[in-house]
Parts: structure tokens; sequence; C-alpha cells
């Protein structure tokens, strides 16, 4: 299994390289044939509009490809399973 890991909570004006990251691991995803797994920090309070939509771009992505999706804040719970049931 493999995770890819992300944040759109910055000041960042580009988020493109962001985007690309992603698209890497979906490709490399399907190309494995593995399953993964993504943890997905949100834009917050004073990110730029950019970055909610590149954040909404991802996820969509992620979405589609049935990729499961955490917020970083899900993982403090030490009862998480990260299994492959999505």
């Amino acid at each position: 299994m493999a995770f890819d890991v992300l944040s759109f909570a910055g000041a960042k004006r580009e988020w493109t390289p962001m985007e690309r990251d992603a698209g890497h691991v979906l490709y490399g995803l399907e190309q494995m044939q593995v399953p993964g797994r993504a943890v997905v920090q949100r834009p917050g309070e004073g990110s730029s509009e950019g970055a909610e939509m590149a954040w909404a771009r991802v996820s969509r992505w992620f979405d589609d490809a049935r990729i499961r999706v955490f917020d970083p804040q899900e993982l403090v719970d030490p009862t998480l399973e990260l299994s492959l049931a999505h």
C-alpha cells in the first residue's frame, strides 16, 4: 500500500507542483496496481482561492480513483484502522 501526504493549508500562490505530485502518485498506483491512501490537509483560514481550487481538484481525482482520503486530524485516533476497505 502506498500513501500520499499533501497539505493545502499554506499561503502559497502556486499549487501546480502539489497537483503534479498527486497526479504522479495516482499514475504510479495505477501502473503498479497497488492500493493507495492519502492524507490531505484542507485549506485553512487565510488560504488563497487557488488553494481551495487545487484541493477540490485533487480531492476529486482521489475520489474518482477510489483512493481513501484521511484528514490529518483523523490520524490522531489510535483506534483508526488504515485497512484496504474504502
